[in-house]
C-alpha cells in the first residue's frame, strides 16, 4: 500500500502569507524587525512553538497573550478564504480512487485546520488528520514525531512518502526514514535548490504528480 503523508500550510494550502502576516504584526507591534528566515524557523513548530520563538526574538508577552492576539488575525482566513493550491484537490481525489492511504501532519492547530479542510472539500479524502498538538510536545523538527505517525498507521517510516515545503521538516522526515517530496511555496523560494538536494523529488505544482 502506498502511504502519503502531507504537511498542510504551504504544501496543500496557500496559507503561508496569512501565517507570516500574523507573526509580523506581533513583531512590529513591539518594534522588532522580522528576520528574513522567520517562516523557515517557525513552520515546523506549531502555535506554541512559534510564540516561544517570538519571545526569544524579544516579544515581551506570554505565549497565551501572543496566541490570543494572533488567533483573531488568522482564524477567519482559515474559515473563509485560504484556498488549496492549484491541482491539489484533483490530485487527492485521484490518489483516493487509486486506494492510496493519505494522512495530514501539520503544525497548524485543529481549530484552523479542520474548518479549512472541510470548506475546501478535502477533509473526507484523508484517513487521518493530525496536528502536532496530537503528539504532546513533539514538533516536526524531531524524528520521533514521524516514528509516532508511522506507529499510528501500523507501518514503518520507510513506507511513508512525506510532502512538505519546509526544508527542516523534510530533512527530519528523511532522517526518520521517510521518502520525501519537496513542494514549492513562495515562502521558501530562496531555498528551492537546497530543498531539491534534500528531498527525493521536488515539484512546483501538484499538477506535475
Amino acid at each position: 500500500m502506498k502511504i502519503y503523508l502531507f504537511d498542510f500550510d504551504g504544501t496543500l494550502a496557500d496559507s503561508m502569507p496569512a501565517w507570516e502576516n500574523k507573526l509580523v504584526v506581533v513583531l512590529k507591534s513591539e518594534g522588532i524587525t522580522p528576520p528574513e528566515d522567520l517562516m523557515e524557523k517557525v513552520s515546523p513548530l506549531g502555535d506554541r512553538g512559534a510564540s516561544e520563538y517570538l519571545i526569544r526574538l524579544g516579544v515581551k508577552k506570554t505565549v497565551e497573550e501572543i496566541n490570543e492576539q494572533t488567533d483573531g488575525i488568522i482564524r477567519n482566513s482559515y474559515e473563509t478564504s485560504i484556498p488549496l493550491k492549484k491541482g491539489v484537490l484533483e490530485f487527492l481525489q485521484n490518489a483516493k480512487k487509486q486506494g492510496i492511504y493519505m494522512a495530514v501532519l501539520t503544525a497548524s492547530p485543529h481549530r484552523f485546520l479542520d474548518p479549512c479542510l472541510k470548506r475546501t472539500g478535502a477533509y473526507d479524502l484523508f484517513e487521518n488528520i493530525w496536528s502536532i498538538e496530537d503528539f504532546g510536545s513533539l514538533k516536526k523538527n524531531q524524528i520521533e514525531i514521524y516514528q509516532a505517525v508511522a506507529q499510528k498507521m501500523n507501518c514503518q517510516a520507510t513506507d511513508i512518502v512525506f510532502f512538505d515545503d519546509n526544508i527542516i521538516a523534510l530533512q527530519t522526515a528523511k532522517k526518520a526514514g521517510c521518502k520525501t517530496v519537496g513542494v514549492f511555496d513562495k515562502s521558501s523560494a530562496s531555498l528551492v535548490e537546497k530543498i531539491k538536494k534534500t528531498a527525493d523529488k521536488y515539484i512546483y505544482s501538484f499538477e506535475e504528480m
